[in-house]
């Protein structure tokens, strides 16, 4: 999997140049309808961009999380995906996560069988 791991090593190797560093994760940047259709291209069923709870609920029931959109939608991630990819140059992008992720009840978002294909 591409994301944090591949550059660790080298931050652990390189403390002189890493030391007080920080790196922003950013492998793909879109919109709620972009990811969507990515996850539609991917698990080949249509897909409704829409948010799976309330504002109001995802501040009370997940703080942490809400704080976090917040912060991206207010626009102060400044780091760009051509910035990471230097770092991590195979990162991935919504279609490869959706490729190598599962749904939450552990089947795969890609099936091993195309529905309608026998």
């Amino acid at each position: 999997l591409s994301g944090v791991a591949p550059p660790a090593p080298r931050q652990l190797l390189q403390p002189d140049v890493w030391l007080g560093r920080t790196m922003d994760v950013v492998s793909w940047k879109g919109t709620l309808a972009e990811m969507a259709l990515a996850l539609e291209k991917v698990g080949g069923v249509p897909v409704k961009a829409g948010l799976a709870m309330s504002l109001l609920a995802r501040r009370f029931f997940l703080n942490d999380l809400h704080q976090m959109c917040l912060y991206f939608d207010a626009g102060k991630v400044k780091a760009t995906v051509a910035q990471f990819k230097e770092e991590v140059p195979d990162a991935f992008s919504a279609e490869d996560w959706f490729r190598h992720a599962k749904y939450a009840n552990g089947q795969p978002i890609v099936p091993d069988v195309v529905p309608g294909v026998h």
